[in-house]
Parts: structure tokens; C-alpha cells; sequence
């Protein structure tokens, strides 16, 4: 297959005359102002003397949320108060600013689990790799956790993942790495030549650094530090990020999740810049008792990508006898197009082993991935 610089070039040249905003800024005051009222409504909901003021620099223009109060006396509208507070400063960043996005392998999963049911896992994924979905999944972990997973997509493309969480006492720690590859390609120049002048294999590497608590009773808090990294040819581009999350329990069967995910700073090719594909998650997950030793988990979720505006729906259940196996099915909503998934769970002692099966549009088959899971 061949690849010349030229088509890349144009590429990147056109995202020169694209508004840009200061992210920094931006992602400073957000996660500020976020733990803040995480804090505040800690034990309780935000009294008739709480007052936050918060300052979103857009497009040279200040958003400006001033008296934010709460009251409330019961478990349920704490609960609800709190979460549905951190849902608007989760989806605040995403409503307002427009840019170029790059780096979009961070937009294939590495959940085998979430695989089988749609890719929805803002609510219901749990294990070490959950923290990808929404760093307050790793909340609810006791001990040491691990997980890795391995995936094949059509031609050459494969995607490595492992990631590892501990609970201390200040909270859950976690750390994981993915990286993704594409096969290799042969390099050409702009003259068009019978031999390639060499081959390379472009790549691109993430690293997650976690940490979770729970905030109160029901509701769980987490924050991410993230690493990119990204090499096409003899060109590499790298940046920091960071996701945010929260869940909430009101009820025993329903989990409430919503997160902002891989929001960074510019990275750039060619000193062209670009930003990562920030996604902001919503979604809910209800758990039924079929019997003794059958339950059913029924979870959905949006996804919005902030930076093309784009909305897909997933949705997913699981079938689950004894807590030993599980069988899943899930259903993607991406854009105009459709696609369906299944997976399977096999569980014994501290071991759990999941496979899942996704069809792949524009007939180019299906995806396969497989991982193995220890919990302590």
C-alpha cells in the first residue's frame, strides 16, 4: 500500500485557518470549579449561603454561573443535586468550543466487557479498564485489580491494553496503557516510484494515571492525568490531558454515569495543530433480579463528540447465571450507520475471561477482541 507526504500535507495544512480557544485556561478552571462543588456537597447538599462563581473563557466571552444553590433534606434529592451539578460542569466544556480532532484510534474502546454491549460502559463498566470510560469506575474496586486485552481489526490494525488499579486509603489508584498500531506502509515521496524508498509503521500510544474516591454515600468522583502519543513517518506529535467523572447510586439497580473524556492540550504535526476527539458520556444502567442465580443488566448511553458535534447512541444487556457466565449483546448507533456486537463472560475465582464479536461497516468484517481479568 502506498502513502506519499503530499496527501498528508494537504491535510494538515488545512487546519490552519480553524478557531482555536485557550484550553488550558479552559481545563483549569473546569476541574477546579467541578471538585469544588463535588466538595462542597460532600456531606450534604449545597446550603442557601453556598455561592460559586465560575468564569469560562469562550471566544473572547465569559460564561458566568453565580449563586448556585441547592437545598434539600432527603437522601434521594442530595444524591441527585449532587450529580445532576457535576453533569452541567461535565457538559459545559463541551458545548461551547469547536476545533480540528486528531488522534481518533482513542475512539476504539479497549473494554471487551463494553465491546459486547454496544461499547456503553459511562455506567455499567467496572474492572480496572472502566477507568477509560469514566474515571470514577474505579471507585467501587477493593484490593488490587488487573486487566489486559488484546484486539484485531480488519488488515493489520491491532490495539494492546493493560491497566491496573489498588485501593489505598485516601482512595482507588490506577494506572493502564494502550497503544495502537496499523500494520506497515510503504513510503514514497511525491514522485511517484516502482520501489518504496522504506517502509514504517505509524502508532500511537495513550497512558492513564487515575484516581477515584467515593464523594459521599452514593456518589463516586474521579480525575485522570492522560499522555498522548502519535508517529506517522519520521514525525511525532505528543500532549497532556485529563478526564473527568462522576457516578451515582440513588437505588440498589440504577447507576447513574457521566464523564469528559481525553480533553487536552494541542498536539501538532509539522507545527500544525490539532486536538484530541473529546467525548462527553451519559448514561444510566438498571440491574433486575431474574431469580437466585439469573440477573439481566440493561445499560445505555450518549456519546457527543464535542468538537464535530456528532451524537451516537449505545446501548447494550447482559445476561448474567451465577455470576460464573454472562452473555451480552449491544447495538451502536455511529452517525447514519448501525452496528451490532455480541460477547461472552466465563468467571472462576479471582480469573474472569471475556471475548466479544463487532461487525465492522463498509463490509470490512468483523473486530475481535479478547481479555483476561483478576480481581483481588
Amino acid at each position: 500500500m502506498g502513502l506519499s507526504k503530499g496527501p498528508a500535507l494537504v491535510l494538515l495544512n488545512a487546519v490552519r485557518s480553524l478557531p482555536r480557544i485557550d484550553s488550558r485556561r479552559l481545563g483549569r478552571k473546569f476541574s477546579t470549579t467541578l471538585f469544588a462543588l463535588l466538595r462542597r456537597t460532600r456531606n450534604g447538599s449545597f446550603s442557601s449561603r453556598s455561592t460559586t462563581n465560575c468564569h469560562f473563557p469562550v471566544a473572547n466571552q465569559y460564561l458566568r454561573f453565580n449563586d448556585l444553590r441547592f437545598t434539600g433534606r432527603s437522601k434521594t434529592a442530595s444524591v441527585f443535586s449532587r450529580f445532576c451539578v457535576a453533569l452541567v460542569m461535565l457538559a459545559l466544556v463541551g458545548t461551547f468550543v469547536t476545533a480540528f480532532a486528531g488522534m481518533s484510534s482513542l475512539k476504539i474502546m479497549p473494554g471487551v466487557r463494553e465491546a459486547g454491549m454496544g461499547n456503553a460502559g459511562v455506567a455499567s463498566a467496572f474492572g480496572p479498564q472502566a477507568i477509560a470510560w469514566n474515571p470514577a469506575a474505579s471507585a467501587a474496586v477493593s484490593g488490587f485489580a488487573a486487566c489486559v486485552s488484546y484486539a484485531k481489526w480488519f488488515a493489520d490494525l491491532h490495539q494492546q491494553s493493560v491497566y491496573l488499579t489498588r485501593d489505598i486509603r485516601l482512595g482507588v489508584f490506577g494506572v493502564g496503557a494502550t497503544s495502537f498500531t496499523a500494520g506497515k506502509f510503504e513510503y514514497r515521496t511525491e514522485v511517484p516510484t516502482e520501489d518504496p524508498l522504506g517502509l514504517f509503521v505509524p502508532g500511537e500510544f495513550t497512558l492513564h494515571l487515575n484516581f477515584s474516591r467515593r464523594v459521599s454515600g452514593v456518589v463516586d468522583g474521579g480525575i485522570a492525568a492522560r499522555y498522548y502519543y502519535s508517529k506517522v513517518l519520521d514525525q511525532a506529535a505528543s500532549g497532556f490531558g485529563f478526564d473527568l467523572g462522576v457516578r451515582a447510586a440513588p437505588w440498589d439497580q440504577l447507576v447513574l454515569g457521566a464523564s469528559l473524556v481525553d480533553f487536552g492540550w494541542n498536539l501538532s504535526y509539522y507545527r500544525e495543530r490539532f486536538r484530541l476527539p473529546t467525548r462527553a458520556r451519559l448514561g444510566v444502567t438498571y440491574r433486575f433480579g431474574l431469580g437466585e442465580n439469573l440477573g439481566l443488566n440493561l445499560t445505555g448511553e450518549g456519546v457527543l463528540h464535542v468538537y464535530t458535534r456528532d451524537l451516537n447512541v449505545h446501548s447494550g444487556v447482559e445476561l448474567v447465571w451465577r455470576e460464573a457466565i454472562a452473555l451480552r449483546a449491544g447495538y451502536e448507533r455511529l452517525e447514519e450507520l448501525g452496528r451490532v456486537g455480541c460477547g461472552l463472560g466465563l468467571r472462576h475465582g479471582l480469573f474472569r475471561l471475556d471475548y466479544s464479536l463487532s461487525a465492522l461497516n463498509d463490509n470490512l468484517g468483523a473486530a475481535h477482541r479478547i481479555g483476561l481479568s483478576l480481581s483481588g
